[in-house]
């Protein structure tokens, strides 16, 4: 019952036709393979640390400044057609991440 992120999603109009609120409250991915057959395929990942703007500091219920990680990804499909651009904003307090690697 915490605020993790903010995400804004852009999608490739050209593949993914129809998005409703219905469709983004659930697996957006999965609607994409499953309904669209979009094949996923990989994605490049930024990462950025910030501070919060007013707005975005209003949404996570965070002072204006608060230290941020920003996100920024762009997914393609197997073909290497992006079809995904995603910009999230974490709450510093409420984010934490694994990575797991490999020897």
């Amino acid at each position: 019952n915490k605020i993790l992120c903010i995400e804004n999603a852009y999608f490739n109009q050209n593949l993914v036709v129809y998005m409703s609120e219905e469709i983004a409250k659930g697996s957006i991915f999965r609607y994409l393979e499953n309904n669209l057959k979009i094949n996923i395929g990989y994605s490049d990942i930024y990462f950025n640390i910030g501070t919060l703007k007013q707005d975005e500091s209003e949404l996570l219920k965070q002072p204006f400044g608060t230290p941020t990680l920003r996100y920024e990804q762009v997914v393609y499909t197997k073909t290497g057609i992006p079809f995904d651009y995603s910009q999230i904003i974490f709450h510093h307090e409420n984010a934490k991440f694994y990575i797991p690697s490999i020897r």
